[in-house]
Parts: C-alpha cells; structure tokens; sequence
C-alpha cells in the first residue's frame, strides 16, 4: 500500500577500499576488484570520521564510474542488459562513463543515458518509466536505452536498516547494501514514503522576474485613447483611472471622484505644469492601471504627457541636531510648524517645476512675515524631513519679544497670481454628496492644494533675492546645533 506523502531522494555513492587505504567511490559491491572491501553509504554515514567519507557527497556521487558495453554499439550503460549482445561485452566502472556524465563520446557535456520500459507499476510515468535495471518492466526484453532518461529520472530502490525500517538509503542493487540493511526493490519502495531515484532532481530554469501584484483587481482593466496636445493623465504616461467612482481627498480642499479627475485632465482643465504632481498622489486612490489601447478613442491629438522635475530625496538630520527659536513675531510664523525649528538650514528643499530655496532661508522669510500667514501652515508637511524639523529649544536670547502666535491654515485660499500672470481656479465647497458635482472648480482646488505650495517657494525666493539688494536689518535665524551541479 502506497503512502499519501512521499519524499524524493537520491542515491548516495559508497567506496571501494584497498588494505592501503586508498579507496574509490562506487554504486555497489560489484564494482569493487577482488582486493578491495566495500562500504556502503549506510556505514560510511554512520562510521564517523572514515577515510573516504565524502563519496556520500552529490558531486561525488554524480562523478561516480558506471560500466560500459564494448560490443559495437560503445556506450555507456547500468547494466548488461543494455549491451546489444549476448556475449560478455560489459564491463563495470569504466573510467569514461559517470553518473552524471557520458566522456566516450569526448563531449564532456553529454549526460549519461539509461534504459527505459513499460511499468504497470508505474502508470503516472506516462507510457515508460527510467530504470537502473528491468526489474520492474512488464517485459524485461524491452529495457532499451533511451535518449530521455538521464540520471534524475532514473528510479531506483533502496537500503533499509533492519533495526530501524524508518532509515533508507537509496540504492541500485542488492549489492549496494550492507549486512545490517535489506534491499528494497524500486517496486517495493511504493509502500515506503520515499521515491529514490539516482540522482537529484535537475534545478529548475531560472524564471523571469515576477511584476507584484497590482491593488486593483486583476479583472479590472481600463483604456485611453490618445490624449490631446492641452490635455494629460492624471494617472502617468500611459497610465489611466480604473476605481472610477473611488473618491480623492486631499486636507483642507473639496473630494472628487476619480473619474472625473481624470476627465478634466483629458479635457485640459488641469494645466500642464500642474498635471505633473498628480500621479504619486492618486496612483492608488484611483487604481491606476497600463491602459489598454483603445483605437475607438475620438481624440486624434497626439500624446503628450508633461514630465515633472526630478525632485532630490529629503535629507534627514543627524542624530542629536538641534535648533532653538525665541518667539515669534504676531506677523510671522514657523515653516516647520507650532514649536517646530529647521535643522538642516544649509540643506535645499526642492519641488518640481519651482525654484530651489535653502532650508534656513525659507524659515528665515516665515519669521519675518514674507510668507502669509494663511498659507504658512501648508508647508510643515512638506518639509519636515529634508529641512530636519524637531522641537524647539527655548532661547531666551532671541532678539524677537513678541507674543507667540502661530496661524492655522484657513479652509479655503485667497487668490494670488501665479508666475504665469493667471489666477489659480477657485475651490468651490461641496455641502453633501447629493449636491451636483462641479467638476472644473472641483478639480482646480485639487490641484491648487498642490501648487499653492510651489507657488509659494517662488514668490518666497523672489522676494528674498529683493531683500539681499536693499539695506533692511537681518532676518531672525534660527541656531543649529546638533548542489546541484
């Protein structure tokens, strides 16, 4: 009776050894000369620190002779069966033919073949079965040599130890054994929980690397024809929308659903220098997806996707650095939020599309009023790490005396006029879901919660470089402190 879980495993060669001590590896006792002693793989495991010991090992294994038909037909072979003729051609361990390995031929590369035939025994193997023997074939004459049967899909039996059945070790013959183990036929080690065979099992082909799986559901597709020359995807360069209905939220501005996001994206609603920043924000709010081509598309624009500016990874402050501010005056406020001081002053924050500005000097220009108070409390999120925000120390020494007071960003923005000499769209409030969606004012306070920001930095650095020509005293700054082969 065959067991439900079965183990693979393989043959483990033994040695043959001299009365000098000098030893060869070997499959069984018929390959050992008159003079020479065996040792099974049994013993050589349970013999500790014997010479030759490392026979058990797979490479040794592998490189392990086998024997040879000399008749007309030279190849390698098992057994005597193999060889075409009747009269005594075999012969055992022949220096060219391996386990692993057929060198007749001169190609060292060719793997050594093995006989095959018709198993009844066997009926998952298909129509033959690899064997070291016929033992087990229906009609042992058909035991031929067969061009598919390398040594890892030879089956073959084992060596059970009779004190303890539970140890078997995979073997090719009766002569494989020692007086301590039985044979166990290839036949009858079914009703063990091992498949022998008389090598490992050949590694698998390396595999492409796999792509992780995407958040959305793999049935969830979507298409975008071509986009226009004023229009872009949210999404990304050949990206697009698939959780249509899932809604956007970003702090302090109205939500929109996705799909009409990205509707006013195709539709050039979004301007092209903002379009950029949308992706990272809502790849998985929304589900983007590669689109499907979509020829049926009405757009006959060609595509055009606006690519943002590389921004520099932020800079984190070194352990132990400190910053300490007085209080602030009535009409500035701190960068980096309520408490909060700049660390890394010399560090330049970066956002894409805008002007670079220098940590110090944007905390310099909110302590001094250049930055509205309204629109100072956006930017602690953006530069808390490549600024190296941490608390405050309290330094009395601060030549500023007025009482502290730091502004909380309204719900809703006054309008400025952007580097272009246009007025950002206005945020509509939304009362409920059921209140009609409008989508242009909707979608421009979206991305108007991005820009605001960027657009900030530019008028923050403009106004600095104006200061640096004229006779005003310093700003108030901050203090940094701180085998098978």
């Amino acid at each position: 009776m065959s067991t439900s879980i079965r183990n693979r495993d393989s043959v483990d060669a033994g040695l043959c050894m001299n009365s000098d001590g000098s030893y060869v590896c070997a499959l069984s006792a018929d390959d050992c000369s008159d003079n020479m002693a065996f040792m099974s793989s049994l013993e050589l495991e349970t013999t500790p620190d014997v010479h030759g010991g490392d026979c058990k090992g797979t490479r040794k294994t592998q490189s392990t002779r086998i024997g040879v038909c000399n008749g007309e037909n030279f190849s390698c072979a098992s057994v005597p069966e193999l060889c075409d003729s009747d009269l005594p051609l075999f012969q055992a361990s022949y220096g060219d033919c391996t386990v692993k390995n057929d060198n007749v031929s001169g190609n060292s590369e060719m793997q050594t073949k093995y006989g095959s035939c018709r198993s009844s025994n066997f009926p998952s193997d298909g129509n033959k079965s690899c064997f070291w023997s016929n033992d087990a074939c229906d009609a042992k004459s058909s035991f031929k040599i067969d061009d598919n049967c390398t040594c890892d899909k030879v089956r073959v039996g084992g060596c059970q130890k009779e004190t303890d059945p539970g140890v078997i070790h995979c073997a090719v013959s009766l002569e494989s054994c020692d007086d301590t183990s039985k044979f166990l036929s290839v036949v009858e080690m079914k009703d063990t929980n091992k498949d022998c065979y008389l090598c490992r099992e050949a590694p698998a082909p390396p595999q492409s690397p796999v792509s992780p799986p995407a958040k959305t559901p793999s049935s969830i597709g979507c298409s975008i024809g071509e986009i226009p020359n004023d229009g872009c995807s949210v999404c990304g360069p050949g990206m697009c929308v698939t959780n249509n209905d899932a809604v956007f939220e970003f702090p302090s501005q109205p939500s929109v659903k996705c799909g009409d996001l990205e509707n006013a994206g195709l539709g050039g609603i979004i301007p092209l220098n903002q379009c950029g920043f949308l992706p990272g924000l809502v790849k998985d709010t929304c589900g983007c997806q590669q689109s499907q081509k979509n020829p049926s598309s009405p757009v006959p624009s060609p595509v055009r996707q606006p690519t943002p500016s590389p921004v520099r990874q932020p800079t984190r402050s070194p352990p132990g650095a400190q910053c300490s501010m007085g209080e602030i005056p009535e009409d500035g406020c701190s960068v980096c939020g309520p408490g909060m001081c700049v660390t890394n002053s010399d560090v330049v924050f970066e956002f894409p599309g805008q002007p670079s500005v220098r940590c110090g000097d944007l905390e310099n220009a909110g302590l001094t009023g250049i930055v509205p108070l309204d629109q100072c409390g956006f930017l602690p999120g953006l530069i808390l790490d490549t600024c190296g925000c941490q608390n405050s120390q309290e330094n009395p020494s601060s030549p500023v005396s007025s009482p502290v007071r730091q502004p909380t960003p309204s719900p809703t923005r006054p309008p400025f006029t952007n580097p272009t000499g246009e007025l950002p769209p206005a945020i509509s409030a939304i009362g409920n879901e059921s209140k009609s969606l409008n989508t242009p004012a909707i979608v421009g306070g979206i991305v108007g919660a991005v820009v605001v920001s960027t657009l900030l930095l530019l008028a923050v650095t403009m106004k600095l470089r104006r200061s640096k020509n004229t006779s005003n005293p310093p700003p108030v700054t901050s203090q940094n402190g701180g085998d098978y082969a």
